[in-house]
């Protein structure tokens, strides 16, 4: 991918960049040779995977105007490529969808930025029930508002042979064994659109020219061709060498009652956002599309000239393992709670040396870590997952083996393996450290 020379070098900036879309922006930029500033909410991590671009951290909600205007001096054009499903009883979405918005515009004025190209989703009139549909138009309507040159792009379906968020639940459907589970049998209507022909057209959008005496346009974009979503699992687990699966319908009622638990226990990927996006067709009218000239790829054909490898099946099928790890752990702190809440003092003195069970304390300290136990079980369930939260469950295990192995070595020997499970239970918490972290 190369760059015209007699095509103007542009300093853009992507908000985002480090997210799905974003990335696959940021990287087509840099092979156009044209110089990159990000706005995410890693700055650090960002400049380790693009280190020739300028990294700014912003949080949706917090960063000012002035962290913006910093940032963006002397740049061309602004692609913002944020978008959040958000969760109920928060402002994740209004944050990102409204407030972000509010806040860039503010900043494009004060340094004379005239053109923003805004990623946005298809259908969001046909969704607007939903928080995620609801935030996205709004946001929209503060742009074309804003006297400042914006092209809004609603995209379609976007997938790549990297994934996040709905395509790796995809990757996660692919790892199926024998049969998929799918609302409505997937039979929902999708226009698949590879994200490196999305970043082609984010930048062509960065200097086309707008309709007469309009300062927006708001551009459909989608794929080449027409699929529903059981076509897309078939072709992508091809993609990754797995056999063709059966397909089974799963009522919607069903499909609705998993979003609404996922909107609080998000082990599985379900939430009512979701649930509402795969209830409604993606496509749009060939005449109604408009790809600023970009030829558009269609999925066997990207599929073909990108071949998977062995990460890539290894991802699909983690992806369904780690919430059943997840789950796990969790019914392990909250069996070991429950236990200690029920341990008698009769019960300590057959498992501890008599000067220690004969301590009152004892019994309290029992209770004391059967309460932090409950703590790490309900943090799991509730998807709060961290690198701070494995580590401490991982010292919490560590202080109980060492500390019972001071006091009551016997245990190791104990036909239960009481201690023994300790081993287990550490490498598990240690492969969800390696794995739970899905940025």
């Amino acid at each position: 991918m190369t760059c015209n020379p007699k095509e103007k070098m542009m300093k853009i900036c992507v908000l985002g960049g480090t997210g799905f879309i974003g990335s696959h922006i940021v990287s087509t930029l840099i092979a156009e040779n044209h110089q990159v500033v990000i706005g995410c909410r890693d700055a650090e991590r960002a400049k380790m995977i693009f280190p020739d671009a300028q990294c700014f951290k912003i949080i949706a909600g917090i960063s000012s105007s002035q962290q913006f205007v910093e940032a963006l001096q002397s740049c061309d054009a602004v692609i913002n490529t944020i978008g959040v499903l958000g969760k109920p009883g928060t402002t994740l979405a209004n944050d990102a969808h409204i407030q972000l918005i509010e806040t860039l515009i503010a900043a494009c004025k004060q340094t004379n930025i005239n053109r923003i190209v805004h990623i946005s989703a298809l259908s969001l009139e046909e969704n607007i029930t939903s928080e995620y549909a609801d935030t996205k138009l709004k946001g929209e309507q503060l742009l074309c508002q804003s006297n400042i040159e914006s092209i809004i792009l609603r995209a379609s379906f976007v997938y790549s042979t990297g994934s996040y968020g709905g395509s790796s639940a995809l990757r996660g459907l692919c790892a199926m064994p024998f049969a998929a589970l799918l609302p409505n049998g997937g039979k929902q209507k999708f226009q698949p659109l590879w994200a490196f022909d999305l970043a082609k057209i984010a930048l062509k959008a960065c200097t086309s020219s707008l309709p007469a005496e309009q300062n927006f346009q708001t551009l459909s974009i989608a794929g080449p061709e027409t699929l529903n979503f059981a076509n897309i699992l078939q072709k992508t687990r091809r993609w990754l060498g797995i056999n063709p699966c059966k397909i089974i319908s799963m009522p919607l009622i069903g499909a609705k009652i998993m979003g609404k638990i996922g909107d609080y226990f998000p082990l599985w990927g379900f939430s009512t956002a979701v649930v509402s996006q795969l209830n409604t067709d993606f496509i749009i009218p060939e005449e109604q599309k408009n790809s600023l000239g970009i030829n558009m790829r269609s999925m066997d054909k990207v599929y073909q000239t990108h071949p998977s490898f062995v990460q890539d099946r290894w991802h699909s099928k983690l992806f369904l393992a780690r919430p059943l790890l997840a789950l796990f752990l969790a019914l392990i702190w909250l069996g070991s709670a429950i236990a200690g809440f029920m341990t008698t003092p009769e019960h300590l003195r057959t498992i501890l040396p008599q000067f220690i069970a004969a301590s009152p304390f004892s019994l309290y300290l029992v209770y004391l870590f059967s309460i932090i136990d409950v703590y790490f079980a309900v943090k799991i369930l509730l998807g709060k997952w961290s690198n701070k939260l494995w580590l401490s469950q991982l010292a919490l295990v560590i202080l109980y083996t060492v500390g019972l192995t001071v006091v009551s070595p016997a245990l190791w020997f104990d036909l239960f393996g009481s201690l023994l499970k300790n081993i287990a239970v550490i490498g598990l918490i240690g492969i969800m450290l390696s794995i739970a972290n899905d940025r």
